[in-house]
């Protein structure tokens, strides 16, 4: 549906804007200090939390906890000072300078950190917050607890939450860069105590390891191996098995190095994959590429996202990619620095089904200058349920070539609070003939435009995908959708025009009509959401109400 409802917009409406950019924070520090994992996630009321290095002062590293209310439109420090010590980088000895963030379905924010110098000093640690106490857990140093001497070399710095409240953590073993995946022994990292369930790599390095707890609740891998030309792969922990699968070659296994890439799962069992392939060494020739893995196990792809020449990609380097997916629909997004056309960070899809990128917009505006955009993330995960990414894109990212750094957000085409679910009168079942009323409520919208969307899925592909049905409009404007494999055809009518304005009280009602020619005893899912708009500028999108059509 969203792919849909994109390819709509631009048709109706041209360029999207969306809310319009929000700095969070600045720094002296050139990064928000995320690199193998996510930094910003949703709680159950909807309220985001960010995390990020902060280095206002030279010498002296906390990391802050931000908080908004309001879908990142404004931000507040949560546990001002920071949640590092003295102990964990905050002013003494190496400092932090990574940090990942994920939340639990009792909106519990776990974090792990790390202290790496090259050569020679390699520190973690992982604590949580309570976010409706505002109590942190006891400081966890993850090498003390597993006796390894700071000396062994790490890129280790990675934290998930799969059902059942299971904490996994990325961690160094006894051998430099043979990373190993941690499972807390308790639901929600209490008592702070993890095991071993194996090393990422049984041959070799397994660096820069990303993780994504699955459908079923294994966890899905992929990571660079510093083997022959610099390659990367995946594998998967099955949780119910208890076992390992065997490695997947990923990218083209040939110079120069494939060091960099991403991970994501949805709710049919698929695995979204992103490679940055041939962006690290010399002379890199940088292709990105996507591949997804099925339910089964069988390997898709790739597809490129974007294939740049050595003098396009410049001095920059490979830090420039997230992925995340429609836990749901299974497309899959990409957020990434488009060094083929003007230097943007663009982001795109990957419909469910297909293999075939399709760009949707620009995020930011073009620029040659090395770094000048760094370390992209695109918001949510397959647990829990409420960091789900769903339709709601919220980005981040680092902007500036110098100090101080910008850590920039953007609520892209999220749920934004101010605007609630779709509201339907009577009760939310129709029968074949009937109609059902249809509200839509944006009181911080009054007089805005708004514009309606609906779709449902009465048939299905020959591999099971949902057909997501086109939009007509006839020259009264009325909005209706049909389904190519019935004749069935389904009209939303808002009165007094599908294109607002809401009223003074940023209300306005449709009608939903069914034909009598509409099967019964088959419940259809009926789906519908709307958007409010200014001028070209979209202000706000509802979430997705659905009714039953029986």
């Amino acid at each position: 549906m969203k792919a849909f409802i994109f390819a709509l917009l631009l048709s109706f409406l041209g360029p999207i804007s969306a809310q319009s950019t929000v700095t969070v924070s600045s720094s002296g520090f050139p990064y928000p200090g995320v690199l193998t994992g996510g930094h910003v996630v949703r709680d159950s009321a909807g309220v985001l939390y960010l995390a990020t290095i902060d280095e206002s002062t030279a010498g002296i590293r906390p990391i802050q906890v931000y908080r908004s209310y309001d879908g990142g439109s404004s931000w507040t420090l949560v546990v001002p000072g920071g949640i590092n010590d003295s102990s964990s980088g905050l002013d003494t000895g190496v400092l932090v300078n990574q940090v990942t963030m994920a939340i639990d379905d009792q909106d519990r924010l776990h974090f792990h950190w790390g202290r790496f110098s090259y050569p020679s000093f390699y520190n973690s640690y992982y604590r949580s917050l309570d976010t409706h106490t505002g109590q942190l857990s006891p400081l966890v140093d993850v090498q003390g607890m597993l006796g390894i001497p700071t000396t062994v070399r790490t890129s280790a710095c990675n934290v998930a939450v799969g059902p059942q409240g299971t904490v996994w953590l990325t961690a160094p073993s006894n051998q430099s860069w043979r990373t190993q995946l941690l499972q807390s022994t308790q639901p929600y990292g209490a008592g702070g105590t993890f095991q071993s369930v194996g090393v990422v790599s049984t041959t070799a390095s397994a660096q820069s390891v990303r993780i994504a707890v699955d459908a079923l609740g294994s966890v899905q891998c992929t990571y660079y191996e510093n083997t022959g030309t610099g390659d990367y792969r995946h594998r998967m922990y099955d949780v119910l098995t208890a076992t390992w699968t065997l490695p997947t070659d990923l990218g083209n296994l040939a110079a120069p190095n494939d060091y960099w890439g991403d991970v994501a799962c949805d709710l049919n069992g698929n695995t979204h994959m992103l490679v940055f392939v041939d962006a690290a060494g010399s002379n890199p020739q940088p292709m990105l590429q996507y591949y997804r893995r099925d339910p089964t196990g069988a390997f898709q792809g790739p597809v490129t996202v974007m294939s740049a020449t050595s003098t396009q990609f410049g001095s920059n380097n490979r830090y420039v990619i997230d992925l995340a997916c429609d836990e749901a629909t299974g497309d899959a997004y990409v957020l990434y620095r488009d060094f083929v056309n003007g230097g943007s960070l663009a982001f795109g899809l990957i419909p469910a089904g297909t293999m075939t990128y399709v760009p949707i917009t620009n995020v930011t505006p073009p620029s040659s200058a090395a770094h000048q955009y760094y370390s992209p993330r695109i918001r949510g995960r397959l647990w829990p349920a409420s960091d789900r990414t769903g339709s709601d894109f919220q980005f981040t990212w680092r902007e500036g070539t110098s100090s101080p750094y910008l850590l920039n957000f953007q609520n892209y085409a999220g749920s934004n609070p101010m605007l609630s679910v779709v509201g339907f009168q009577p009760a939310p079942v129709v029968t074949a003939g009937g109609a059902v009323t249809v509200t839509f409520d944006a009181p911080a919208h009054p007089s805005e435009n708004y514009l309606p969307f609906v779709s449902c899925t009465l048939g299905l592909t020959p591999t099971g995908y949902g057909v997501d049905l086109p939009v007509l409009f006839d020259d009264c404007m009325n909005f209706y959708f049909n389904d190519p494999l019935s004749p069935f055809i389904f009209m939303l009518a808002p009165y007094p025009s599908p294109f607002g304005p809401l009223d003074g009280a940023g209300s306005a009602t449709g009608t939903v009509a069914i034909p009598s020619s509409a099967p019964t005893g088959i419940p259809i899912p009926l789906q519908i959401c709307f958007l409010t708009f200014t001028g070209n500028v979209v202000t706000g999108v509802s979430q997705v109400g659905t009714l039953l059509v029986n």
